[in-house]
């Protein structure tokens, strides 16, 4: 009998899209890079989503929270909540709306997110209700946590007559191990990391816009802004994404930071960052005043591989750590920055264009609005 990850093997080679040796080399290459986060059915999956490919919906009400991957659509879990949200709006009219709740099995706690008209469902809900969710699909968000999102087929039975529902216990070990780490021991088997490093060098931020009613990234044809979902737009909001060189007196690495990130280092409320958008000299004000500053972070490590090397995406910044964290940027460290840049084409522009995937600019609000669970 054939097993669960042979089925998928088999799926995604039957589409001629990749052979098995290089199915099996992208299989390890996910494996080490995520630092044993997955399993090979999850590096199957992402590789699938990766290589444009539907394998097709996932287990119903049998999958367990620890088996959501992200990436998947179609799934079905059941839980009980464990804690509700508030309701927030947004958009120049707060039209737009977006909740969340935690919800958990015996494996696990996961965010379940509502958006627009489906924070109908989160209105009847309250904490200590099991809730059978059906049709959702999952990703990773910014702080490396697995996402479930009610999307338009998706739908909640509340409290369905049988179903009862052993929720784990909340423990620190749920949240991703940040070991801190001298950026020249960091790896591609790294996952999360701590770091204390220096600012080194600041490209300027590049903002994009998203529609006002979901977030996500709109296209803009001649002077209209279009977005996917919704239509036309009349309004349009932004998103932000900045890059950094960090250097720690050991080696240094180009970090990314996104919206709400950028304004933790900033110091400045989104009213304040978007400002910069226009003023040029304002912006090389608060680039100045960043160099040269230590700060903390923990961050996620992903692995470039078409320059072969490791970048970090940076969240819970720290500008003023406390006074004994010291950290010095190497007597040489213009001259390897000034090497990477040439190699890496690092513009400003292509920086960030190659870092503004569809994944990431999808639903960055989420973290903007509630922070990490």
């Amino acid at each position: 009998m054939m097993t669960d990850t042979q089925v998928l093997v088999d799926k995604i080679l039957q589409t001629g899209k990749i052979t098995k040796e290089d199915l099996d080399k992208k299989v390890s290459a996910k494996l080490s890079s995520l630092g044993g986060l997955i399993s090979e059915d999850g590096a199957l999956h992402i590789i699938a989503n990766e290589l444009g490919l539907q394998l097709g919906s996932a287990p119903s009400t049998d999958m367990k929270l620890k088996d959501v991957l992200a990436g998947m659509k179609n799934v079905t879990v059941l839980g009980k909540v464990v804690k509700k949200y508030e309701l927030r709006t947004f958009g120049e009219d707060k039209s737009g709306k977006v909740a969340n709740v935690l919800i958990g099995d015996e494996t696990k706690n996961m965010r379940l997110t509502f958006w627009n008209e489906k924070t109908a469902y989160f209105e009847k809900l309250n904490e200590g209700d099991v809730v059978e969710v059906q049709s959702a699909y999952s990703k990773e968000n910014q702080q490396g946590y697995i996402e479930l999102h009610m999307g338009n087929s998706s739908h909640c039975v509340i409290n369905p007559p049988g179903r009862t529902v052993d929720v784990m216990e909340r423990t620190e070990n749920q949240v991703p191990e940040t070991p801190a780490k001298k950026l020249n021991e960091i790896t591609s088997d790294d996952a999360f990391v701590s770091i204390t490093a220096t600012i080194v060098q600041v490209y300027d931020p590049r903002f994009f816009e998203v529609c006002p009613t979901c977030n996500k990234r709109m296209r803009q044809e001649l002077d209209v802004f279009t977005c996917a979902e919704h239509g036309e737009q009349q309004t349009v909001a932004y998103n932000y994404v900045m890059n950094l060189f960090l250097d720690d007196g050991t080696d240094n690495l180009r970090a990314s930071l996104w919206k709400e990130q950028i304004n933790q280092l900033l110091e400045k409320s989104e009213e304040e960052v978007l400002k910069l958008k226009d003023d040029s000299s304002l912006l090389e004000e608060v680039k100045t005043d960043l160099l040269g500053r230590i700060i903390t972070a923990r961050a996620r490590v992903k692995h470039n591989e078409t320059y072969n090397n490791n970048e970090l995406v940076l969240y819970n910044v720290n500008r003023n750590p406390q006074p004994e964290i010291k950290s010095s940027p190497r007597e040489d460290n213009k001259r390897p920055v000034e090497e990477s840049s040439k190699k890496e084409d690092l513009s400003a522009t292509n920086v960030t264009e190659e870092l503004i995937s569809e994944d990431d600019e999808e639903l960055l609000s989420i973290d903007d609005i509630d922070g990490d669970l």
